[in-house]
């Protein structure tokens, strides 16, 4: 994370939903990740909180960031995780059911 700047555009990839792209890289063949972007929110010693949008697949995916002047991009962490958040399910009337679903 040396250079990071809070508030800084960050960028993280990985394969949601197990997309994977035809689009490929390298002598190896291997499949190019889909990329988000994001702001770092928050900062500690060794956790960043990232304010994008992520799904299931982004985690253990990379977050990418350049240093101001640089070219080169760098590796600050790793995707851990998101937090899910239950939403009710409502009916044709528009009225809420027993169900929800997690996003």
């Amino acid at each position: 994370m040396d250079g990071l700047i809070y508030s800084q555009d960050v960028f993280f990839l990985g394969f949601p939903y197990d997309i994977v792209p035809n689009l490929l890289f390298g002598s190896g063949g291997f499949p190019m990740p889909l990329v988000r972007k994001a702001i770092v929110a928050a900062m500690d010693r060794d956790t960043l909180i990232l304010d994008g949008h992520n799904n299931p697949g982004f985690s253990g995916g990379p977050v990418c960031f350049f240093r101001p002047n640089e070219g080169a991009a760098r590796i600050a962490g790793v995707v851990s995780g998101y937090p899910a958040v239950s939403e009710p399910v409502y009916d044709q009337s528009g009225g809420p059911t027993q169900f929800s679903y997690s996003v």
